[in-house]
C-alpha cells in the first residue's frame, strides 16, 4: 500500500490532480495501512502553465492519520519536454500546502525533507506548522537544502522554548550554515533534548564549532557529526575539555578537517580520561597513521 500510495504521488501529473476523484479513491484504498512514505521527486509542471507549482500534498498529508515517517523530495530527475528554470523549486503556494499538510499529521515521529532548496520565509512556515501539528516529532532532517544562516534564524525563530520538546536527531547536513548560523543553533539546541546531532558539509569553522561544543555540555548528546566542516587546530583545547568532561557522547566524527598533528598529540594524552566513548572518526584530518590508530 504505501509502495503505491509513493508511486500514485511521483508519477501523477500536475494537470491529473483531483482531489474528489483519483486522490480520494486512493485514500479510500490505502490510507488505513500508510504508517511510512517516501517520495523521491514530483513531476514538474507544465511547460505552458504561468508557474511551477507541484501536486497540492496539503489533502493527501492531513488524510494519512496514521503516518509516522514522512521523506520527501521536490526534486525533478526526468523533467523531459516539462523542464524549465525552476521547475524542481519549492514554490510560495508548495510550501503553503505542505505546511497545511503537516500542521494535520498529528502521529508523525520522522520528517525528512532533503534535496530542495528552502528560502528563509518557507522555513517560517515549515518551522510553524511542525510546531503546532507535530508533537511527537523526535527526528528532523533538512539535508542538502541550502539552508543558509538567514534559513535557520528564521526557522528558529518561529520556535518558542517549549517547541520540539520530544526532538532527539538533528540533521542538517549540506546547508551553507557557517559560524553565525552554528551560534544561532548553539543559543537554541540546549532546550531541546538531543541525541544527535549532524552538522556534516557545513563550513562552520572553528568559531561554529566552538559554540556547538560550549552547549553540548548542557545536553544529553550520544552522537556528534561534524565532518567537514573546516575546522582547524585552534579547536584544540575546548575539544580537550569536551572529551574530558562529557558524560554522553559516545560517537564523534571530526574526519576532513584540518586538525594537524598537534591536536593528535594532546588527544592522544588526555583520550584515557574518556570511559565512554565508542567511535571517534579523525579520517584524513591530518594526524599521523599511528596517532589516528591510537585514538580511533
Amino acid at each position: 500500500m504505501e509502495r503505491h500510495v509513493q508511486e500514485f504521488i511521483e508519477n501523477m501529473q500536475t494537470g491529473d490532480y483531483e482531489q474528489d476523484g483519483n486522490v480520494q479513491t486512493a485514500l479510500d484504498i490505502c490510507a488505513a495501512y500508510i504508517n511510512q512514505l517516501e517520495i523521491n521527486l514530483l513531476q514538474p509542471a507544465p511547460g505552458d502553465s504561468e508557474s511551477n507549482d507541484h501536486i497540492p500534498l496539503d489533502y493527501l498529508l492531513s488524510n494519512l492519520p496514521d503516518l509516522r515517517r514522512l521523506r520527501l523530495s521536490y526534486s525533478t530527475k526526468t523533467a523531459g519536454i516539462n523542464y524549465q528554470i525552476g521547475c524542481n523549486q519549492l514554490t510560495p503556494r508548495d510550501i503553503l500546502l505542505l505546511s497545511k499538510g503537516l500542521s494535520q499529521c498529528h502521529e508523525l515521529r520522522k520528517f525528512c525533507l532533503h534535496n530542495t532548496k528552502l528560502a528563509a520565509y518557507q522555513l517560517r512556515f515549515l518551522a510553524h506548522s511542525l510546531d503546532k501539528g507535530c508533537h511527537h516529532l523526535k527526528e528532523l532532517s533538512l539535508m542538502h537544502c541550502a539552508v543558509g544562516d538567514a534559513g535557520i534564524r528564521s526557522f528558529l525563530e518561529t520556535c518558542g522554548k517549549e517547541s520540539f520538546s520530544t526532538l532527539t536527531v538533528l540533521d542538517l547536513t549540506n546547508n551553507k550554515i557557517t559560524e553565525e548560523g552554528a551560534y544561532t543553533l548553539s543559543c537554541t539546541l540546549r532546550h531541546v533534548p538531543l541525541l544527535r546531532l549532524v552538522l556534516r558539509l557545513n563550513p562552520i569553522q572553528s568559531d561554529g564549532a566552538a559554540a556547538i561544543f560550549h552547549t553540548l555540555q548542557l545536553m544529553p548528546i550520544r552522537e556528534l557529526n561534524l565532518g567537514s566542516c573546516g575546522i582547524s587546530e585552534t579547536i584544540t583545547k575546548l575539544f580537550m575539555m569536551l572529551i574530558c568532561q562529557h558524560k554522553t557522547l559516545l560517537h564523534i566524527d571530526l574526519s576532513n578537517n584540518c586538525l594537524g598533528e598537534e591536536f593528535g598529540k594532546h588527544l592522544l594524552k588526555i583520550i584515557g580520561c574518556n570511559k565512554m566513548l565508542e567511535s571517534l572518526d579523525l579520517r584524513n584530518t591530518g594526524l599521523s597513521p599511528g596517532y589516528a590508530s591510537q585514538v580511533s
